[in-house]
């Protein structure tokens, strides 16, 4: 895990965030993930809808901690010091936080960590 980086969970209803802008257009009632003051990686988001486990990734799905979320049709996919690489470069066991739509698909990934390989 990153050293010294806490989450805080809070759930917030529609236009109670006040970052909500930094975040994805998904502003029903979710889970919002704040990482900090700053972004956890240089060009991140500094909020995100999800952070979590990868348990399965293809172009179509992606299971995340055990919960199944389609991928946007225009999913982008973010390492630290990349933006906009292949989905292909995520694996089984890495830290992610991802952005979801409104219609609930994930509209951007964005590696945290990897698994200890």
């Amino acid at each position: 895990m990153i050293a010294g980086l806490i989450f805080a969970v809070m759930n917030f209803m529609p236009g109670s965030c006040p970052d909500a802008a930094a975040g994805s257009k998904n502003r029903g009632k979710s889970n919002i993930v704040i990482t900090g003051e700053t972004p956890i990686h240089p060009g991140y988001p500094r909020l995100f809808d999800n952070i979590g486990t990868i348990d399965s990734l293809t172009a179509r799905e992606a299971v995340i901690d055990d919960s199944l979320y389609r991928m946007s049709h225009s999913a982008t996919y973010h390492m630290p010091g990349a933006r906009a690489v292949s989905r292909t470069r995520f694996k089984t066991g890495d830290m992610v936080g991802c952005l979801i739509t409104a219609d609930g698909e994930i509209e951007s990934m964005w590696l945290i960590s990897r698994k200890d390989r």
